[in-house]
């Protein structure tokens, strides 16, 4: 089983379904919330599509054929009580398509890192995984198999993940460490799971030596 930019959509989606019925669900700003995850995935999907071309590329040609999102930053921009230009508008274009680019390498990247999770499962089944404090990836009991969830809350921080993000080990509410991802640098996540490999089992242990 490989995890995937299309499985990431479903747990997300599923999420949200399992969410609406909740009496402390924020209906509005959730749905809006989800539009914009999803339209992030279905650039990502894109991206991954177009290997042939620069990520940055695909996802300018993705916004220049948007003639709605051309049409709506006019309308904007014609409003009395708005304070910048069209012009200035048509110009936070390259500063968005550099936005939309590092969210999709980060999710790309993230599902990279997912797949290499999974693959050590057995160790980790006790451990949940926080991406950029966005994204929550544990692995269901029964399974094993990689299962994630959105902070809703942080879904805003997809637009300030530049060339790095944090990746968080968790045993219930307890961070054991934390790792920086570099994206632009050589992948040093062996490392990390070696250490947490050895937290584990130094823990469980102790937790033993302690039962006796």
């Amino acid at each position: 089983m490989k995890y995937s930019v299309d499985r990431l959509y479903k747990d997300i989606v599923a999420q949200y379904v399992k969410e609406r019925d909740s009496e402390d669900f924020i209906l509005r700003d959730v749905q809006h919330y989800l539009k914009v995850f999803c339209y992030i995935i279905s650039v990502a999907r894109e991206v991954e599509s177009g290997k042939d071309y620069e990520e940055k590329t695909v996802i300018e040609n993705m916004l220049n054929n948007d003639n709605s999102l051309f049409s709506y930053t006019f309308f904007v921009s014609s409003r009395s009580q708005f304070d910048y230009s069209w012009s200035y508008l048509r110009k936070q274009w390259d500063e968005y398509a550099k936005k939309l680019d590092c969210a999709c390498k980060f999710i790309i990247d993230m599902i990279d890192k997912v797949n290499v999770l999974y693959r050590h499962r057995s160790e980790f089944i006790a451990n949940e995984f926080v991406f950029a404090d966005i994204f929550v990836l544990s692995f269901a009991e029964a399974t094993c198999l990689p299962h994630i969830e959105i902070k809703w809350e942080n879904i805003n921080y997809l637009f300030n993940v530049d060339k790095s993000y944090h990746i968080s080990a968790k045993i219930g509410d307890a961070i054991q460490m934390t790792i920086k991802i570099c994206l632009d640098k050589p992948d040093n996540t062996d490392s990390f799971l070696s250490h947490l490999t050895n937290w584990n089992r130094n823990n469980n242990v102790q937790a033993d030596e302690n039962n006796k």
